[in-house]
């Protein structure tokens, strides 16, 4: 019911903003939930598909409908058999490796007691941070077919970002709702960054923590973020190179810096660091987070510190020799290993204090091995003198890791209750290349599953892209980072903030798929019949086709240009042409299985046909291959943007004034016509001559005139590392150009840049506006210097415009907010944008150094300045911007 209410909820917001026809209301959402209440096994997409049948007949408003309902996790569109679950394989035989047992030392007791030292947990603080708070827009991987991928997030993070953990909190509250948050922390800048999903738009909080914890330069390199989520909502953020280590309640911007050292061992630390001196190397393990407790043990030391945030006690141990690797096994039991490779049990009797040691005879006691599958030890470490059995599920071939990290729990994660372990590997072993559909993917994980003795693989997409200073620390940071999430799942991240949430377990997997097609609609057998034939046509050769003058349709030939069903053509739903042909017409399909019958050859003809027509056509606007791909992918990001802002732009009414008598007045010049009532004592017979608004739906006679003015100074590409602002303003451009294109005689519009050089840099003339993606590409070249000429472009662009003879005017100033750089103030900008009244001009900022457009936008008029730091909602500020001159 809160996916129906939510998803319903923005579509009258989009028919609010005239981006949709229909005023969506509580009617539809209330007759959804009555249709679910008498017929149950129907779906909720299947009913809430009925109610949209009416607005099939819009691509584009069946489009924006059918994203919003998947936004929310409605899958309508999808069927009950799009079910696309990784393969399983059989997982070998476990073989008994060894048997492990407590080897007695030499001295007269079988274990020794170390010293332990127990004080408070003393904090510094605490200190406030800005917690700035975003929604953020999932990919729902369910919407159309079901994977284990259960979400996609995309961070908007810094160009220059390194990701460096990632952490999740599962539970579920009183009613047994699930509750949880992912958080992922990052480098250059030292950021936090928090997603908590829920019905639609999931809510981002976002952290900087750099004034906090402040990396010496020449530690930089080695600086390293790990992070635990502890209860309460509490996180843990532990820096290596500084050996910081902090409490953040990341709802509130609260920091308890944990005081890690005594004072004589900060001063010795601090000495270290700068005399270059090798310094104490701490590691984080958060295996017990979720119990309130953490420890910090040394690498290649000898010092080991357990953290009871419960007990409000932090205890001390030194041990006899050096540490290679430290596992919690549970709150009182630890597997230690040395530096030559002696596996240790370390015992508390009745808690943390009294330590006991033993030395363990086998070489290896871990239950993710690193060149096997998996690993159990029976009877460990409950028994604890007596014979216990580990068991081996060994591989074939040598397992190639991606991990540059020496701490195994950044790429594998162990899922005790699902009975899995997860893991990042690079390539697919032969075995499962060879009988896969897997195509290749940057990284994989892969789950041993020991409860249905399988093995399975999901790919993992390639980041969209690296950060720019990974090659400072590719020997020490991941691609993929993971962490457990609940007990049958995992979350991972990617190096360009891609976060995805898996469901692995196999019962979890289960029941979410059930799930899946009660939401579908799933019924057992057919619901249809559908009749295939084959056309009984043999494909020759590709070709375009004969022109049709009269555009009409053509079914099953293959003679015509843009038909259907047919072969050999240029057209849709047919076999062996050599690319689409969309001419307006229903689709005639032909069954896929005889597509497939296609000879090879032909097939091969088809593409090189296709791509010598695609060659043909960039030599025509004399554009690359290159140039192509630079403009789609710059087009392909606001594509559903330009669809709506053409819209807009198609509805909008004339404008123009005209001077008409107006009659029937009680002062004015007297009306001819009513000379006869003034004689009989009317006192209503003048007229005055005013100018009056349109009738709506009154033809245009003049084009409106529009200017956009854009900044180009040095500053855009300073920070563009910051916020993206840059590509933003391109694509800004790119958007407009796109969307007015067509309606050259409804609305002029021109683009100029404003920069630190000059005020007013033409890029695109309103009397040579670009043709073709080569020109419009061309038009958004452009060199600068730093400086700002924001007032001075505004001033001008409204001065230029209030001369010109238009149905009406705009200018819309596209800045980054960086105006108390240059000492501006914003009533500077306030009087340029308002100096002249018959132009409408406005300012939107698409770039901010934290909270500075904000308290711009505030310093200025209500209406008159935005802030847009998400491109989707720019044709809702243009479309205000129109509705809102034509209400003044």
């Amino acid at each position: 019911m809160r996916q129906l209410v939510g998803a319903f909820g923005e579509l009258r917001e989009l028919a609010d903003q005239g981006l949709i026809q229909y005023p969506y209301s509580t009617r539809e959402v209330v007759n959804v939930i009555k249709h679910l209440q008498k017929y149950k096994d129907d779906g909720v997409a299947s009913v809430v598909r009925n109610v949209f049948d009416f607005d099939t007949w819009s691509g584009e408003a069946k489009e924006t409908v059918i994203k919003v309902m998947h936004k929310y996790g409605i899958p309508v569109g999808a069927t009950a058999s799009n079910v696309n679950l990784a393969k399983r394989f059989p997982l070998p035989d476990p073989v008994l490796a060894c048997t492990w047992r407590i080897q007695k030392t030499k001295s007269p007791t079988p274990s020794r007691e170390l010293p332990v030292a127990t004080s408070s947990i003393e904090y510094k603080g605490p200190l406030k941070v800005g917690v700035y708070e975003d929604y953020l827009s999932p990919s729902e991987n369910r919407s159309s077919v079901f994977t284990e991928q259960q979400n996609f997030w995309s961070l908007p993070i810094y160009e220059t970002c390194i990701i460096s953990g990632i952490a999740s909190n599962y539970a579920a509250d009183s009613k047994g709702k699930e509750q949880y948050g992912v958080h992922v922390a990052t480098l250059s800048p030292f950021a936090l960054y928090s997603i908590y999903p829920q019905f639609g738009p999931s809510l981002l909080r976002s952290i900087l923590l750099h004034d906090v914890v402040t990396v010496r330069r020449g530690l930089s390199s080695q600086a390293k973020v790990n992070i635990a989520c502890l209860p309460n909502e509490i996180l843990a953020i532990h820096e290596e190179a500084t050996q910081n280590l902090l409490l953040l309640n990341p709802s509130t911007g609260e920091i308890s810096p944990v005081q890690t050292d005594s004072f004589i061992e900060s001063l010795k630390q601090t000495f270290n660091e700068f005399t270059d001196a090798k310094t104490a190397n701490y590691r984080m393990s958060k295996h017990l987070a979720n119990e309130g407790v953490l420890f910090l043990w040394e690498l290649e030391g000898t010092r080991l510190k357990m953290y009871d945030f419960n007990s409000g006690n932090v205890h001390f141990v030194t041990l006899p020799f050096q540490l290679k690797s430290f596992i919690p096994l549970n709150r009182n039991e630890f597997i230690l290993t040395d530096s030559l490779d002696n596996k240790f049990l370390l015992k508390g009797d009745g808690g943390f204090p009294n330590i006991l040691y033993s030395k363990i005879s086998s070489p290896s006691t871990l239950l993710s091995p690193s060149n096997d599958y998996a690993a159990m030890a029976v009877g460990f470490p409950e028994l604890d003198y007596s014979d216990n059995e580990l068991y081996l599920w060994q591989r074939n071939e040598t397992l190639e890791s991606p991990s540059r990290s020496d701490d195994p729990s950044d790429s594998v994660c162990v899922l005790p209750e699902a009975g899995q372990i997860v893991r990042v590997i690079e390539k697919l072993p032969e075995t499962v290349r060879k009988d896969s559909n897997i195509t290749k993917h940057a990284r994989y994980l892969e789950i041993t599953d020991l409860v249905t003795h399988g093995l399975f693989y999901l790919p993992i997409p390639q980041a969209s892209t690296a950060p720019m200073w990974n090659f400072l620390a590719r020997d020490r940071v991941n691609d993929i980072f993971l962490c457990p999430h609940g007990q049958d799942g995992v979350a991972s991240v990617d190096s360009a903030g891609g976060v995805r949430l898996w469901e692995t377990g196999s019962i979890r997997l289960e029941t979410a798929l059930s799930e899946w097609r009660k939401m579908v609609g799933y019924q057992d057998g057919p619901l249809r019949m559908e009749i295939e034939r084959e056309s009984g046509k043999d494909v020759t050769s590709p070709k375009h086709g004969k022109e049709d003058p009269t555009n009409d349709p053509h079914v099953g030939g293959n003679t015509w240009a843009g038909g259907t069903g047919g072969r050999d053509t240029a057209g849709l739903g047919g076999k062996g042409g050599p690319y689409r042909l969309d001419a307006g017409h229903d689709v005639h399909q032909i069954p896929d299985w005889e597509k497939e019958q296609v000879p090879e050859e032909v097939k091969r003809a088809a593409r090189e046909m296709a791509q010598k027509a695609f060659k043909e056509r960039l030599r025509e606007i004399q554009m690359s291959e290159y140039d192509a791909s630079l403009y789609e992918k710059l087009v392909g990001n606001v594509r559903p943007q330009i669809r709506s802002l053409r819209n807009i732009v198609s509805s909008l009414q004339a404008r123009t004034r005209e001077r008409q008598w107006l009659r029937h007045r009680t002062d004015g010049e007297l009306d001819d016509l009513k000379l006869i009532e003034g004689l009989a004592g009317e006192k209503n017979v003048y007229r005055q001559r005013r100018e009056e608004e349109p009738e709506i739906g009154a033809p245009q006679t003049k084009p409106k005139r529009l200017r956009l003015v854009v900044d180009v100074s040095g500053s855009m590409y300073r920070f563009n590392g910051h916020d993206g602002r840059l590509e933003r303003e391109l694509e800004v451009t790119l958007m407009v150009m796109e969307a007015f294109e067509g309606f050259e005689n409804k609305f002029k519009y021109d683009i100029y840049g404003h920069s630190g050089e000059e005020v007013a840099e033409p890029l695109v003339k309103v009397n040579n506006i670009p043709k073709n993606n080569k020109e419009r590409l061309e038009h958004m070249h452009s060199f600068v210097l730093s400086g700002d000429n924001t007032v001075e472009a505004a001033r001008n662009a409204t001065k230029t415009l209030s001369q010109e003879d238009s149905d009406e005017s705009f200018v819309i100033l596209l800045s980054d907010a960086n105006l108390d750089r240059y000492g501006i103030h914003p009533r500077e900008l306030n009087n340029a944008l308002n100096m002249e009244p018959s132009v409408n001009s406005y300012a939107i900022f698409i770039g901010s150094l934290g909270d500075q457009a904000d308290r711009l936008r505030r310093a200025l008029p209500a209406g008159r300045s935005f802030v847009c730091l998400d491109l989707s909602q720019l044709p809702q500020i243009l479309q205000q911007i129109f509705t809102s001159a034509v209400l003044t």
